[in-house]
């Protein structure tokens, strides 16, 4: 009975001693995470280990890709130091964009496949919110705006960009 209960006991410290040893190992297995990673550039790779997103040490910032591995989502900080972003279509031109300049005014832009911008939507620093349209060759034609002081205006211009209908 007294051998039993020493087997028992033996069997018992040895599993114990078993579990710390294997927690122990397991513990020292896993390196610690590092504070600070860094580099110039990170992708974000599928299952098949193609590209879906990029952050790199550019202008461009962080892009999304799309099936095809073409860049198709940028946001970034340009140059001038505001950031942005900005839609592309399956040629790499930017078609959509969302951004600040470096006044403090806010603006969504829509291109044409060109290039061009067509649509400008813009909140000045003033407060002054306006609708803008431009023709094909990427000049203004339309401007619909209200003023910070609260007046509101509608202008229709030509080519030369001369004002050919306004209220008020």
């Amino acid at each position: 009975m007294i051998r039993s209960k020493i087997g028992r006991v033996t069997v018992a410290a040895c599993l114990v001693l078993t579990v710390a040893a294997m927690a122990y190992v397991v513990g020292q297995a896993s390196p610690p995470a590092a504070k600070v990673m860094r580099a110039e550039r990170f992708e974000l790779v599928d299952s098949t280990a193609k590209v879906t997103a990029v952050l790199a040490a550019s202008p461009d910032g962080l892009g999304v890709c799309d099936q095809s591995g073409k860049m198709r989502a940028i946001v970034g900080m340009p140059l001038d130091g505001v950031p942005a972003l900005g839609l592309l279509d399956e040629t790499g031109q930017t078609r959509i964009s969302l951004s600040m300049t470096s006044d403090g005014a806010s603006e969504l832009s829509m291109s044409k496949k060109n290039g061009k911008a067509t649509l400008h939507l813009i909140v000045s620093p003033d407060g002054t919110a306006g609708l803008y349209l431009n023709g094909t060759d990427g000049r203004g034609r339309a401007a619909m705006y209200v003023s910070a002081d609260d007046c509101g205006k509608l202008a229709v211009y030509d080519k030369a960009r001369r004002a050919v209908w306004q209220a008020p």
